[in-house]
């Protein structure tokens, strides 16, 4: 209801008494699904999906408000190849508690239970394992995945892996980093298939 809309966005269009809310139909599956069941896409249509999901969280925090639960299972991509963000029953205003969204993909500060968390830092530490996600096109595993040791090495100041990275290497570190150097989403983070190796 806050956020105008926006291409890259599921559309709310208002509720219906005794049905429930309405939403655009977004014609296509969910990342997940694509990343789980298509071929390697290659490093142009990886950029593209890149930008718009910059584009569209860049929108979304514009308005001062984190999306609170970024994982590939709520970013569709339609047939037409246009990137929507679903899911926002975890979103936060400033001063708001922040709280776990999809295990693998949440914020090392929201697990740490650290105070004066930042929904939108939150947000680009999702959207850079979501990234990192579509550049070596595999989806972690979470039954391999174990929540207290990934707490722990947290706690030792472990974070997100990403030295095997090439393509958008350089943006996808800045949104995985320490909470006090982790950069914002930013529509100056916009990058071309060329430069994408090179970040």
């Amino acid at each position: 209801r806050t956020v105008r809309p926006h291409d890259n966005i599921v559309r709310y269009f208002g509720v219906i008494e005794g049905v429930g809310t309405v939403l655009e139909y977004v014609d296509g599956p969910s990342l997940l699904t694509v990343i789980d069941q298509r071929p390697y896409p290659g490093p142009v249509q990886i950029v593209s999906w890149v930008n718009q999901c910059i584009r569209g969280l860049t929108h979304i925090h514009s308005y001062n408000l984190s999306h609170g639960d970024i994982s590939p299972a709520n970013i569709y991509v339609t047939t037409d190849d246009v990137v929507k963000f679903i899911d926002f029953g975890r979103s936060t205003s400033p001063g708001e508690t922040c709280h776990p969204g999809t295990s693998y993909f949440t914020a090392p500060e929201i697990w740490l239970r650290e105070s004066d968390v930042d929904g939108i830092l939150a947000d680009a530490y999702s959207i850079g394992v979501v990234f990192a996600e579509m550049v070596r096109w595999r989806t972690s595993d979470a039954r391999d995945w174990d929540l207290n040791k990934h707490i722990a090495g947290l706690g030792l100041g472990i974070l997100y892996d990403t030295s095997d990275l090439r393509l958008l290497s350089g943006l996808i570190r800045s949104y995985v980093s320490h909470r006090s150097t982790r950069s914002r989403v930013s529509v100056t983070h916009i990058v071309s298939p060329e430069s994408a190796a090179l970040s």
